[in-house]
């Protein structure tokens, strides 16, 4: 699974691979701001989630 995380600017800050439930990102040296993260799974198919980190 393909991972991205990016600002509310649209700018990249995370991108890399993962195993499909398997794998973990640690966002805590981000700055605390609210950010997307786009997943795409290996059929195509494309989730996306807001976060925020306080």
């Amino acid at each position: 699974m393909e991972i991205s995380i990016i600002n509310m600017q649209n700018t990249p800050v995370f991108s890399g691979t993962i195993d499909a439930g398997k794998g973990s990102i640690s966002i805590k040296d981000f700055p605390a701001k609210m950010y997307i993260l786009i997943s795409t799974t290996s059929s195509g198919k494309i989730y996306t989630e807001k976060i925020v980190k306080e």
